[in-house]
């Protein structure tokens, strides 16, 4: 599972994430609505646009039972975790990457060599479906051997 919260480790009405152990929300309900329990990206797939991003945010990556998480419509929420990994966009990403090679995480990254392609899947909220950008190395600006993500115009930029 991929999170990220405030730099201070808060969350939505003043939730407070630990960088490490087991985190249990006390009002727990298994209903399909938000709220009522922990909320991320499972395999770190979903819609990036539920989290008004800023670089100095926390990233978090969880370990949490499969058979608990009510799917919400590009989040998932579920009633316990663990918090395995605490820090940066990044290395988060890349850990869910490294354990779901197949598995479209958002504010994952791309990278192709000379004339090559890239191509990153993201949740469109407006559209209310997936969709991919496609970018061509040499056009546009893309260089080659390069790390790029979508930033939230859904516009490559390069990973520094």
């Amino acid at each position: 599972m991929l999170r990220c919260c405030r730099k201070d480790q808060s969350s939505y009405n003043g939730f407070v994430w630990p960088k490490t152990g087991t985190v249990k929300c006390d009002d727990w309900r298994p209903t399909a609505t938000c709220g009522n329990g922990l909320h991320g990206w499972l395999k770190g797939e979903g819609d990036h646009s539920v989290w008004s991003h800023d670089d100095s945010d926390l990233w978090l990556v969880l370990a949490v039972q499969s058979s608990e998480v009510t799917d919400l419509g590009g989040k998932v929420k579920f009633p316990r975790c663990r918090v395995l990994y605490a820090g940066t966009r990044e290395v988060a990403t890349m850990l869910i990457q490294q354990k779901y090679p197949s598995a479209r995480v958002i504010y994952g990254t791309a990278t192709a060599g000379d004339e090559g392609v890239i191509a990153i899947r993201f949740y469109d909220a407006q559209a209310n479906r997936y969709k991919v950008l496609i970018g061509y190395i040499g056009e546009g600006g893309l260089k080659p051997n390069t790390k790029y993500h979508l930033n939230k115009q859904a516009q490559f930029e390069e990973v520094l």
